[in-house]
C-alpha cells in the first residue's frame, strides 16, 4: 500500500517502514504535542481549499455513463429509424463521435489551457470535471440536443473558421522554411 494514494487528500501519510522491517514514527517533541497539529495529523484541509465537489471515481463514472454510454445508446437507437436528409439522427450522433474524438485529442494537449479559468474557482471548490460533465449534458440528453446547435453553427461556420486556421497555419509553415532555407544557406556559404 505504500505505491498507493489515499482518496483523502488531507489524511495522515502512512507509517513507513525502516531498514530493520520495524514501523518507524517521527519522534514526538517535547511540548507534547504532535508534528502535524493538534489532531494528530487529522487536522481540517487549508482555508480555501475545500476539494473536489465528487469525488474522482463518482465524475469518472459519470463521465463513461454521460459521454459515452448514453450516446452510444442514442446512435443505436438513431441507426434503426430509417430516416434521411440533412437533419437525419444518424449524421448528428456520427457527429457527436468525430467530435469526441477531435475533443478528445484536443484535451490531451491542451487540458492546461481550459483549467486556467477554474484556477481562481478552485480555491473555492473544483468544479472543472462537473463542468465537463453537465456540458455533455447538454449536449447528449434527448430533451436539449445541444450536439444539433453545435453541428447547426459548424455547418454554417466552419468552413471559414477552417480556411483562416489553414491560411494560418500555412503562412506560419511558410515562415518557418524561409528561415530555415535562410539559415541553412548561411551556413553553407560559411563552409565554402
Amino acid at each position: 500500500m505504500s505505491g498507493c494514494r489515499s482518496l483523502f487528500p488531507f489524511a495522515p501519510a502512512p507509517a513507513s517502514r525502516a531498514a530493520t522491517g520495524r514501523l518507524s514514527r517521527a519522534p514526538r517533541p517535547r511540548s507534547g504535542r504532535h508534528p502535524r497539529g493538534p489532531g494528530g495529523g487529522h487536522s481540517a484541509p487549508p482555508p480555501g481549499l475545500s476539494g473536489a465537489m465528487l469525488p474522482h471515481f463518482v465524475n469518472v463514472v459519470l463521465w463513461a455513463i454521460v459521454s459515452v454510454a448514453l450516446p452510444a445508446v442514442q446512435t443505436f437507437h438513431a441507426l434503426q429509424e430509417k430516416t434521411d436528409g440533412p437533419d437525419a439522427p444518424q449524421k448528428t450522433w456520427l457527429f457527436y463521435w468525430v467530435a469526441y474524438v477531435a475533443m478528445s485529442w484536443v484535451f490531451f494537449y491542451f487540458d492546461w489551457a481550459f483549467r486556467i479559468p477554474f484556477f481562481v474557482l478552485s480555491w473555492f471548490m473544483d468544479v472543472y470535471f462537473e463542468v465537463q460533465i453537465l456540458l455533455v449534458l447538454f449536449l447528449v440528453l434527448p430533451k436539449t440536443q445541444g450536439i444539433r446547435i453545435v453541428q447547426a453553427w459548424v455547418k454554417e461556420n466552419g468552413v471559414e473558421a477552417a480556411k483562416t486556421v489553414m491560411d494560418q497555419t500555412q503562412g506560419f509553415a511558410l515562415e518557418g522554411y524561409r528561415l530555415a532555407t535562410g539559415v541553412l544557406s548561411g551556413i553553407d556559404k560559411r563552409l565554402e
